[in-house]
C-alpha cells in the first residue's frame, strides 16, 4: 500500500490502559484547577466508512475525560473533511495544516477566555 491507498476497512483499537492513562491526567488536571482537553484530529469524510469502531473510540476517551475536561472531536463538524485539505485520508496537507491551524488557534482563545 502507498500512503494513499487504504485497505476496505482500518480496525480503530485502542488499549485501555491508555484511556486509564487519560482518566488519570484529567483528574490531575482537576485537582489542579487546571483544563484538559483531548483533540480529536481530523480525517477526510470518506475515510469513516473504513474506521471500525471510530465512535467508540471517541465514546472511550469521553469516558475517560468524564467531567474533568472536555473532548473535541473535530470529525463532528464538516468544516475539515473535504478532500482538498488532506495530503491522503488521515493527513492535512498544507492547505489544510493551514486552516486547521487558524481554527485551532481561535478555538484555544475560546477556550481560555470561556475556562477562566
Amino acid at each position: 500500500n502507498t500512503l494513499l491507498d487504504l485497505p476496505d476497512t482500518i480496525h480503530v483499537e485502542f488499549d485501555p490502559r491508555v484511556m486509564e492513562v487519560i482518566s488519570k491526567l484529567a483528574s490531575d488536571a482537576a485537582e489542579r484547577k487546571r483544563k484538559f482537553m483531548v483533540l480529536v484530529m481530523p480525517a477526510e469524510r470518506d475515510a469513516f466508512h473504513r474506521f471500525a469502531g471510530y465512535q467508540k473510540y471517541v465514546n472511550a476517551l469521553i469516558n475517560a475525560v468524564q467531567n474533568n475536561g472536555v473532548v473535541i472531536d473535530v470529525n463532528a463538524s464538516d468544516q475539515f473533511q473535504d478532500k482538498e485539505y488532506y495530503y491522503n485520508y488521515t493527513h492535512l496537507n498544507m492547505q489544510g495544516a493551514a486552516l486547521f491551524s487558524s481554527w485551532f488557534a481561535e478555538l484555544i482563545q475560546e477556550k481560555t477566555t470561556e475556562l477562566r
